[in-house]
């Protein structure tokens, strides 16, 4: 339900038209609701069926069966090892499953992901698997200085990507009819000023000018496009 502002009532972090900065080192972890796993919720809306954003953490030895998610699933490894369908993948990992199709879960040494759901754009239905960790062939340079980029998927006027960044370098994004999403994988940066480490998590709108500085070796879970919605 929104409110005469446009903003998702009794929802987390709903207003799109304004900046999020989570720092989720901060939070605890909440258990689901059968606690097979632990959550922090980053961006929850229930909007003509629910988008979620999440970090979650499973323990060792979990397993789960056939599941499906009738708006589909993606996720980014960030520690630990996971398995999707007996496929182990480790750190650097991104995993989309479209909607409506059906995948077993599992982790030996348990994990830890950013798993979001109910955001895939009407026709995007191909299985996306890439080992950004382990193909250094994905990583270009890019016009800014220390800073390289790996594409883990495009479709239409949405991209997702991993960004490395030396100590001491920066990258700017300029958005303007669309919005961006990051998550500190891995490192400590500064924007405007303030300093953040792995586990930020941030959401800027159409229009927005965001300069990230690092401090130390950087990896950044970069995602663009029209989030917001009508």
């Amino acid at each position: 339900m929104k409110s005469q502002n446009n903003v998702y009532l009794n929802e987390i972090n709903g207003n799109y038209s304004t900046p999020v900065i989570v720092k989720t080192r901060l939070y605890d972890w909440h258990n689901n609701y059968k606690a097979e796993f632990k959550k922090k919720r980053l961006e929850y809306i229930d909007a003509d069926g629910p988008r979620l954003t999440s970090l979650v953490q499973f323990p060792p030895g979990s397993a789960f069966k056939k599941c499906t998610h009738d708006r589909g699933e993606e996720l980014l490894v960030l520690t630990g090892d996971f398995s999707n369908n007996g496929k182990k993948y480790g750190p650097g990992t991104y995993v989309r499953n479209p909607p409506n199709k059906k995948f077993t879960s599992a982790t030996k040494d348990g994990c830890t992901l950013l798993f979001k759901t109910g955001q895939f754009q009407k026709l995007d239905n191909k299985r996306v698997v890439v080992h950004a960790a382990e193909h250094e062939d994905l990583w270009k340079s890019t016009l800014e200085p220390g800073v390289s980029r790996a594409e883990l998927h495009q479709f239409l006027d949405e991209t997702v990507s991993l960004y490395k960044i030396r100590p001491q370098c920066w990258v700017t994004f300029r958005l303007h009819t669309h919005s961006i999403e990051i998550l500190v994988c891995d490192g400590t940066i500064t924007v405007d000023g303030i300093r953040y480490t792995t586990g930020t998590w941030f959401r800027y709108p159409p229009n927005s000018r965001i300069k990230i500085t690092s401090i130390t070796l950087v990896c950044l879970y970069v995602k663009k496009g029209k989030m917001h919605i009508k």
